[in-house]
């Protein structure tokens, strides 16, 4: 119909005048001018009218286009053989978060953190992509039943490791917990500058939705090559855990940790080491030298040695310390005090403000309670570094003059109170 009456526009509106005033079939040619002038007019009228009838249809059957259109979130999805639109989209994105690292000891005690572990990968070529290997599961120091990883482990957060000891690492990273329903994973890289061994390790989240990462990693005192599954480390020593979040350059974390540390006895108006003090460890309870035990655990070690000289345990294992150190490598928990004997010239327990202490050649040093001769908690592990400061020149003679006045400028024969 709207084809017909276009085609019936077109001819009306584009005929030439002699089809307009052509004679019907079987009628006598006449001349234009024999019609009256109303009739043409009534033709006129007819041609535009229709013509007009014929864009009104036009318009209302074509849909209007606006200029500059503009669709916002559009979407075309395809299932079951079916056009889908969708005009709204939902966007996720991911709070990026700092992320933490921690260091762990094992605690069987009061006082210690519950925390799930799961079974730790190790990459054996050392490459952070891996592959990666399940680790055995380490055991407790002294002991060859590996922990029951089935149930949460009792840790201590700790800045300081016995070699042979298992080292417990947790990391927190909220950003990585990308899909609630899955424990994911990350890497984790830990070092020893000392001994120059590296393990890349894959920790698991501690849950599907947890946002936490925890594993393990033992540690041994025999030399040995990178990526084995065993950190390798020595006494006095330290040992470093890295993270870096591969999808947010700027987040990376890492944790430190001493090894086995020696205590330092130093002079307290130089910071320099000195030789030659007897360091015994006693027990604060029962007033008794301590028990003291060697790095395998078993051996008995001396509750007494000297500053900088070599001490051997039952075993006939060495232990040399550094210039003005000295170490007790095991012992129970519980509370100790140190008693000091200094050499000729020299004082303790020192009377120098830790502040001041702090501010010498070879700072900082480790002051706490048992510098002193105060009585120092030890929990299970390695003993605490405690440093020991001793007084020489006049306060070794128990003679210490302080001048204090109340005037910062005086002249000659001015009173100064």
């Amino acid at each position: 119909m709207f084809i017909h009456m276009r085609n019936k526009a077109a001819s009306l509106l584009t005929g030439s005048p002699d089809r307009l005033f052509t004679r019907p079939r079987g009628q006598q040619e006449r001349c234009a001018c024999a019609y009256p002038a109303g009739r043409i007019l009534t033709r006129m009228m007819q041609a535009l009218t229709t013509a007009l009838l014929f864009a009104v249809i036009i318009l209302l059957t074509t849909p209007a286009i606006t200029q500059a259109a503009e669709i916002i979130n559009s979407a075309w999805l395809y299932g079951n053989s079916q056009l889908l639109s969708q005009s709204s989209v939902t966007v996720s994105t991911v709070q990026r978060t700092a992320a933490t690292i921690e260091l762990f000891n094992y605690y069987p005690a009061a006082g210690g953190e519950s925390i799930n572990v799961n079974i730790t990968g190790q990459s054996p070529s050392g490459s952070e992509t891996g592959p990666f290997v399940p680790l055995p599961v380490v055991s407790p120091f002294g002991s060859t039943t590996p922990f029951d990883l089935s149930n949460p482990l009792t840790l201590n957060p700790t800045a300081v490791f016995h070699v042979g000891e298992p080292l417990f690492l947790r990391t927190t990273d909220g950003d990585q917990n990308l899909d609630p329903t899955l424990a994911e994973t990350i890497v984790v890289t830990v070092t020893s500058a000392e001994t120059g061994d590296r393990e890349v390790l894959l920790l698991i989240e501690t849950g599907s939705d947890s946002g936490i990462f925890s594993g393990y990693l033992g540690t041994t005192a025999a030399p040995a090559g990178s990526d084995n599954g065993l950190l390798s480390l020595i006494a006095n020593g330290t040992l470093t855990a890295s993270y870096y979040d591969s999808d947010d350059g700027s987040d990376s974390t890492t944790a430190a940790a001493l090894v086995d540390p020696f205590g330092l006895v130093f002079d307290s108006t130089t910071g320099q080491p000195i030789d030659g003090v007897t360091v015994t460890l006693v027990d604060a309870a029962s007033g008794l030298p301590a028990t003291v035990m060697g790095d395998d655990g078993v051996s008995s070690y001396p509750s007494s040695v000297i500053s900088g000289a070599t001490t051997t345990d039952s075993s006939g294992h060495t232990y040399t310390p550094p210039v003005g150190g000295y170490r007790f490598p095991l012992i129970a928990s519980g509370d100790y005090r140190l008693e000091i004997t200094p050499p000729e010239g020299y004082r303790a327990p020192s009377i120098v403000p830790t502040a001041l202490i702090q501010m010498l050649p070879g700072a900082p040093f480790s002051i706490e309670s048992g510098s002193r001769g105060g009585n120092f908690a030890v929990n299970p592990g390695p003993t605490i570094q405690i440093d020991i400061p001793i007084d020489s020149g006049p306060g070794a003679t128990g003679l210490w003059v302080k001048k204090e006045t109340n005037k910062s400028r005086a002249a000659i024969g001015d009173f100064v109170a």
